[in-house]
């Protein structure tokens, strides 16, 4: 298997952002640690039980409530991530007009990601451009994860796990009935999701984007106002246990 450790670019632009404002410590990412550590293990537990990689398959006992909390923990971390932009455009000066919440204590304080995003497409600061455009290709991936969790924490919808295994499906199903779905023929069919590419797929989007697109559009944001970042200076790097070296194996990374 694969090293345990993942390099984070992300982590390190946002350390050496603080270090040249003289403020090491200005962007909390204890929160943001602890949220991907927790959405790894529920990436772990889901993907252990089915990983084409290995003839090795697990126990399906808990898929249906694993799945429910990594659908869950990927919006909270959406949150700690517009937490963190929140507090980059104010050091820079540009103000939304909203808030994070969360409490007093810095390490639980976080923002939507989507209130961020509206508020950011009514900002016409041209030099918000590219930060627009980088968010709005996220948001095109991550809408579908906040609907259901929407559904899941508002609406009573739970996780259906189908088949004999072990590479399964699942659907969403809540009192007010199934989804999604599809009518053909006069009948109405569920639309079943493959677990393993569905949940490999968007924990792969969700790190490639913030490691990647997310990290690039910051250090070219940070260069517009005069400060030179290098995504590579420090090399910081994530451990995560069996979850990131599986994630790692699984993804070629």
């Amino acid at each position: 298997m694969a090293d345990h450790k993942l390099d984070t670019r992300f982590v390190s632009v946002l350390y050496e952002i603080g270090l040249k404002v003289k403020k090491p410590y200005y962007f909390e990412q204890n929160a943001l640690f602890w949220s991907l550590n927790r959405l790894f293990s529920f990436y772990y537990r889901i993907v252990s039980v089915y990983n084409p990689k290995t003839k090795h398959s697990g126990d399906k006992d808990f898929l249906d409530a694993d799945l429910e909390s990594y659908i869950i923990r990927h919006r909270i971390i959406l949150n700690d991530l517009g937490y963190i932009l929140w507090q980059l455009l104010e050091l820079f000066g540009i103000s939304f007009g909203i808030k994070p919440g969360g409490g007093t204590n810095p390490r639980n304080r976080e923002l939507s990601f989507f209130d961020f995003a509206k508020a950011l497409q009514k900002n016409a600061d041209p030099i918000l451009d590219d930060l627009r455009a980088v968010v709005g290709s996220g948001l095109k991936d991550f809408a579908f994860m906040k609907d259901q969790r929407d559904n899941i924490a508002h609406y009573k919808s739970s996780i259906m796990i189908f088949g004999d295994g072990p590479d399964y499906k699942f659907a969403i199903m809540n009192s007010a009935g199934t989804m999604p779905t599809t009518t053909a023929g006069g009948t109405t069919k569920l639309v079943l999701k493959n677990v393993f590419k569905f949940t490999n797929d968007r924990h792969l989007f969700l790190w490639k984007w913030i490691d990647g697109e997310l990290t690039d559009c910051i250090v070219r944001l940070c260069a517009a106002h005069g400060t030179t970042i290098d995504p590579s200076k420090f090399g910081v790097q994530m451990g995560g246990g069996t979850a990131i070296g599986m994630f790692k194996e699984i993804n070629s990374i």
